[in-house]
């Protein structure tokens, strides 16, 4: 519709009924419509736009309406009560004002919105709220507040307080409870227009008086819990009371102020009483009270988090000294197994209660861990090996064949998983790695894993937690035995087809494993000079050429002690034939008695060219298992044992025999054995000092510590360029500890060593600074 030239007060008049009208809820729908096409002609008038006259008559009547209510809510409140007359008036009110605001919407749209600054000036300060030209209804509200609420607030505010405090006493109720949500929400709908951050200052005023009632209260409350009931039934009340303050918030108070309230609750009931709650968690802890621990845990979580420092520590210190106690109980028997399975019982017992009670807290969680790093790591009166060594060695059973073999491939692998639990809290990875490394070695050359499965399964879980670069050598170990495994029979291939070579065979079954020096725990030497038999130089010859052939350029070392053999024993008078397994150098002395039933010390060290200690060990493991008698003993005499006992099943005895060069030995032609396949081995290499072995892995192992810190360095330096000494020294602790705990010695160490190798230089002005040399 065009524009038109307008009197102000003869279409206000007409407009101001249909206003009153739907203040008080009676307009037709004809006025209404009415009504909205005055709203836009007088927006649009000509010669100029009669808006600005028109939300000037609104403000007035809003000013006059409100001041009109004031009046009837004091005079209602005598016959109703405040609260319900207040509710009653408002609830009318606030309905018209959201009518007119539709009404006048082309107001709103083309005269407001033009008027209006933008919400960034306000949020910035640029403009005060009381500047802002507010739409119809926001006018209302506004209004509203200033005319009614601000001049009732103090007697509302009062009320409501009264309605809440006797809504916390048990048993008693008040009708005016049924009207206080109505006008707390009026307290947050007539500013919540507003986009400051002052925003709801008139709802904040409230809650604030709240809060100090609701501290007021639970003060008086705590107080008289303490002095009658103790720690446990407190926390139970606590609970049930501010579970009671949850649900009074939601039905009296904003959404805003939930967590206010609550947070207020614990802190006055908890907060104010928390050496009253520490007192009894180291008790609740032992007694593993878990419906206590649980209530502690829900009371001081939402509080500060050092607030849960100490029942963390109280866990912590728990889980040490159950583990210090199951460690001093360990069987001497099975030190590896029962150290592992003890540290796996605390393990698995404290992260179920962490889980149940502590719904699985990343704190308690920490502690955990904490706790277990300090029992896996710490020395142990009866546990004389340390925890690497010691979980090397249950995994070695785990995986060995035996009578103890675990057959269920599931429950193996749950073992492994299990002892990687324990892997991930030792502080010297290497020394696991190290130690783990000879195990592996025993097991795949004497062919005693229960499955090469399950071997690379345990070496993908260790690549898993610590990666590629821990097993690598591993993972070469795993390699060898499968390349062997080709190898040899592409070595049964070569003598197929070269006849001429082989002749009328090789006279034996024979299989070699070769394995690269610098990936197996082993001397890359022969340990003792060795002559082979007869039997086997044919063997040796051929695989020597078949290998050059093959691979132009390598060189093969044979390590004779670390290879078996299988002999068959036909000379007993019983007539039985035996299977005997054995080393080599055993094998080697049998095999001298093929063709002489009687030779000496002297003669059996010529023939096979082994140094004392090995041959002496090997006859002493044929004479125990009474295969062969010296000289003094007569075929019924014995050395050690009986039929049977341990040397009879093929365990040596732990001290050796000292034989003379003119020490005669014989065949036992009356030799008979319960099995006929069984193994006989030598006795061990005795320590010359107690613990030496454990001495070389110490040193071998500072050792290369010292090459993994040296290349740490020079890789830190390489890509920072230059780093100061402090936080050199920082960056490498942090990326060690994955494998090891450096001390700041060896380190300083390393890095002299790196100066003197001009990898890294000290800064010319600086002694504390350092520069990588490229």
């Amino acid at each position: 519709m065009k524009p038109k030239q307008l009197n102000f007060e003869d279409v206000w008049c007409e407009l101001s009924t249909t206003v009153h009208d739907i203040m008080i809820g009676t307009v037709s729908r004809e006025s209404w419509y009415e009504g909205y096409w005055h709203v836009y002609h007088l927006c649009v008038a000509t010669p100029e736009s009669l808006a600005d006259k028109l939300y000037a008559a609104m403000d007035q009547f809003f000013l006059e309406h409100v001041t009109k209510l004031h009046r009837a809510v004091q005079e209602d409140a005598k016959q109703m009560g405040m609260l319900k007359a207040y509710f009653s008036h408002w609830g009318k009110y606030v309905q018209g004002v959201r009518y007119l605001d539709r009404l006048f919407h082309y107001l709103n749209h083309e005269w407001v919105k033009k008027k209006r600054v933008s919400d960034a000036d306000i949020a910035y300060g640029a403009f005060e709220a009381d500047e802002l030209v507010l739409e119809i209804g926001e006018l209302g509200l506004d209004i509203w507040m200033k005319q009614m609420l601000q001049p009732l607030q103090t007697n509302l505010v009062e009320l409501i307080l009264d309605v809440v405090q006797m809504d916390r006493m048990p048993n008693m109720s008040n009708p005016d409870a049924d009207y206080v949500k109505g006008v707390v929400d009026s307290f947050v709908d007539v500013e919540s227009f507003r986009k400051k951050k002052s925003a709801l200052e008139f709802y904040r005023e409230f809650e604030k008086s709240y809060l100090e009632t609701t501290n007021k209260y639970y003060t008086q409350v705590s107080h008289g819990l303490i002095g009658n009931i103790d720690c446990s039934s407190f926390m139970e009340k606590v609970l049930q009371y501010v579970r009671q303050e949850e649900l009074r918030s939601r039905k009296f108070l904003d959404s805003s102020s939930f967590s206010n309230v609550i947070k207020e609750c614990e802190r006055v009931m908890v907060g104010d009483h928390l050496d009253f709650i520490y007192h009894e968690a180291r008790t609740m802890v032992a007694e593993l009270n878990c419906k206590d621990l649980s209530n502690m845990y829900i009371l001081l979580k939402p509080l500060d988090n050092n607030c849960m420092q100490p029942l963390i520590k109280e866990v912590q210190n728990r889980i040490e000294k159950v583990g210090e106690q199951l460690l001093q109980d360990i069987d001497p028997d099975n030190v590896a197994q029962s150290f592992v399975d003890s540290v796996l019982r605390v393990h698995d017992d404290y992260r179920d209660l962490i889980t149940k009670v502590f719904n699985s807290d990343q704190q308690f969680i920490a502690a955990l861990d904490r706790a277990c790093i300090s029992i896996i790591n710490s020395s142990h009166p009866k546990v004389i090996y340390k925890a690497p060594e010691l979980l090397a060695r249950y995994c070695d059973q785990v995986l060995k064949k035996g009578p103890k073999a675990l057959n269920d491939q599931d429950e193996l692998e749950k073992r492994l998983g299990k002892s990687i639990i324990v892997f991930k809290y030792l502080d010297e990875k290497d020394h696991f790695q190290k130690s783990y490394s000879k195990l592996l070695a025993k097991r795949l050359i004497h062919g005693v894993s229960a499955s090469m499965d399950s071997e690379e399964l345990m070496i993908n879980m260790l690549k898993q937690a610590c990666g590629f670069e821990y097993t690598s050598k591993l993972h070469r170990m795993y390699t060898d035995m499968s390349l062997s495994t080709d190898l040899n029979v592409k070595f049964n291939e070569y003598l197929s087809e070269n006849p001429t070579l082989v002749g009328t065979g090789l006279g034996l079954a024979f299989s070699i494993s070769v394995l690269q020096a610098c990936a197996w725990p082993m001397a890359t030497q022969p340990v003792s000079t060795f002559a082979p038999p007869q039997q086997l130089e044919r063997s040796i010859t051929l695989f020597e050429a078949f290998y050059k052939d093959k691979f132009n350029g390598r060189k093969l070392t044979w390590l004779h002690n670390l290879s078996n053999a299988d002999v068959r024993l036909n000379y007993s008078e019983g007539g039985k034939i035996y299977t005997m397994t054995c080393s080599t150098f055993t094998m080697a002395v049998v095999l001298m008695f093929e063709h002489e039933n009687t030779m000496s010390y002297d003669a059996l060290k010529i023939s096979t060219q082994l140094q004392d200690d090995y041959l002496a060990r090997a006859l002493q493991a044929l004479v125990e298992a009474k295969l062969l008698l010296f000289e003094g003993s007569g075929s019924g005499d014995q050395l050690s044992g009986t039929e049977g006992s341990s040397s009879s099943r093929g365990t040596p005895s732990p001290s050796p025999v000292s034989f003379g060069p003119n020490t005669m030995f014989s065949l036992n032609f009356q030799f008979s054995h319960r099995r006929t396949k069984f193994k006989i081995m030598s006795a061990p290499v005795k320590e010359q000092v107690t613990g030496q072995e454990q001495e070389q892995t110490a040193a071998s192992l500072e050792e290369d510590r010292k090459v993994y810190l040296q290349a740490l360095i020079v890789r830190i330096m390489k890509v920072r360029k230059m780093a100061k000494h402090s936080e050199l020294i920082e960056q490498v602790i942090t990326q060690a500890t994955e494998r090891f705990r450096p001390n700041v010695a060896m380190i300083k160490k390393c890095i002299e060593g790196l100066i003197d190798k001009q990898y890294i230089e000290r800064m010319p002005n600086s002694t504390d600074e350092y520069s990588y040399v490229s």
